[in-house]
């Protein structure tokens, strides 16, 4: 599944650049919007497109979905190298440190 947002682009033969001037948003949202990094349509970009004659509430919604499965994925195949997991694995407080603290009350 693409991105909604960037199927609307290609299809109508646009960059990131020229689609933000079209619909007079920041590139940034575009492109922001575009990687997955918003959680959802920005209000701006929203109202935006449905002021360009599409359905932003369907755009919105295959987003969320876009957005989600592509989540999952990422999780699914996210695979700490050892040595963060030998550092996530450590307890928080040292245990010497723990120690010398306990013996300063």
């Amino acid at each position: 599944m693409i991105n909604p947002l960037q199927e609307i682009r290609q299809r109508q033969g646009m960059t990131i650049n020229t689609m933000a001037l079209a619909l007079g948003v920041n590139q940034c949202d575009i492109q922001q919007t575009e990687e997955g990094r918003s959680e959802r349509l920005r209000p701006k970009l929203r109202r935006a497109l449905e002021s360009a004659g599409f359905d932003a509430s369907a755009i919105a919604a295959q987003y969320l979905e876009w957005r989600q499965k592509e989540t999952a994925k990422a999780s699914a195949t996210f695979r700490p190298d050892p040595l963060l997991r030998a550092v996530l694995s450590r307890p928080t407080v040292d245990p010497i440190l723990h120690a010398a603290i306990g013996s300063r009350r």
